[in-house]
């Protein structure tokens, strides 16, 4: 297998600059193969530990802005839930998000050969219970936390059929506005509530209204570009070197954009063929979500590309799939254990690019706590 089947990475020389730099965190929907970039950043967060000599670390203390679509909403939510004893920390370490994936996965994909036949397999109706879901995602984030105390600023997508338009989920807007504030665990839902997979989700603001929603991978099932759009319009001025209505570029900022696998194997152009409308479905459904991955990522490279000082740098990863099932909601033991594998195979794969996201992440903060330092003496 080529390395460029694999992965796609633009890395930018930095100029020294005397702002710190907003380090933004993407992560793509997939379903259950969220398990691998799971996987990837539990590694990252081990490395961020190790460097930083500091057991306690968690990924949202490394980067200041965290998106995500379905899968990758979920596991933003995770990374960026509070803790209750204290709520500017994150409650879940990386590992503890793999987990929810590797021992609730099957929960949350749960059905019976008899709900099969009841939905055609899905075609009838939806092929998963939502009880399995909701259950799992209660759990997580208990039943009454609002997104505007993630303790880092997000944006985590859904579409919004109540209102016929994108709905993106932001820590910003859920601050300043009650109509946007709503319950993590109903946000985690609406991220991930892909079609016939699940019902829609229906959600409650804070303010009372109630909307309607449904998989954010129908608008951007990559969401840098919206993180991206998000982050160059918001405020950093709690940022070293930034003060209010600064003016954000690419040059600013370091992202990690990562995948959820994508296939190594050609697809059957014959059989493609022959498909009548059902069997063009799932084709369909697959090319929409790979195209719509690539062109954002093309979109994004270009914008970091073209940048003036090219001082930002984008890392992406496109990780293999290896030999699990790529199909999205495969969450049989079998294919858990194996994506998991993919998982690990892929953190050996990158791990050099791991190593220099982790040192890039860490040279930002270390100059945060510097400055920071600096400025309480001084003052």
């Amino acid at each position: 297998m080529k390395m460029s089947e694999v992965t796609k990475i633009s890395t930018l020389t930095p100029q020294v600059s005397s702002r710190q730099k907003i380090r933004v965190l993407s992560i793509d929907g997939g379903g259950i193969r969220g398990i691998i970039p799971a996987t990837l950043l539990a590694h990252l967060e081990q490395k961020l530990q190790d460097k930083s000599g500091d057991a306690t670390v968690r990924l949202s203390d490394h980067f200041d802005f965290i998106a995500g679509t379905s899968t990758g909403g979920i596991l933003a939510s995770v990374y960026l839930a509070p803790d209750k004893d204290n709520p500017v920390k994150s409650r879940y370490s990386a590992k503890d998000a793999l987990d929810l994936y590797l021992k609730k996965g099957s929960q949350i994909f749960r059905t019976s050969f008899l709900d099969n036949l009841k939905s055609y397999f899905g075609l009838l109706r939806y092929k998963f219970r939502a009880r399995g879901i909701n259950e799992a995602l209660k759990e997580t984030f208990g039943e009454n936390h609002f997104i505007h105390q993630f303790v880092k600023p997000c944006l985590i997508t859904a579409y919004n059929i109540t209102k016929e338009q994108s709905q993106f989920f932001t820590r910003c807007s859920a601050r300043n506005n009650a109509r946007k504030n709503f319950r993590i665990w109903e946000v985690a839902r609406a991220t991930s509530a892909a079609p016939s997979f699940f019902r829609p989700a229906r959600l409650l603001s804070e303010y009372g209204e109630c909307h309607t929603m449904i998989d954010g991978g129908v608008i951007a099932n990559n969401p840098s570009l919206c993180a991206y759009t998000e982050v160059i319009k918001s405020d950093f001025s709690h940022l070293r070197g930034w003060n209010s209505g600064d003016r954000i570029t690419a040059d600013d900022i370091i992202m990690v954009s990562l995948g959820t696998g994508i296939k190594t194997q050609p697809t059957n152009c014959e059989k493609l063929e022959r498909k009548g409308l059902l069997g063009w479905l799932k084709t369909v459904t697959k090319v929409r979500m790979m195209g719509s991955t690539d062109t954002v990522q093309h979109q994004v490279e270009q914008i970091f590309k073209s940048s003036l000082r090219s001082a930002g740098k984008i890392f992406r990863i496109d990780p293999g799939i290896f030999d699990a099932d790529r199909r999205m909601d495969n969450a049989s033991e079998n294919n858990i254990n194996l994506l998991h594998k993919a998982g690990e195979r892929n953190a050996d794969r990158f791990d050099a690019m791991l190593e220099e996201i982790a040192d890039n992440l860490l040279a930002e903060r270390k100059v945060a706590v510097t400055s920071e330092s600096k400025f309480s003496k001084a003052s």
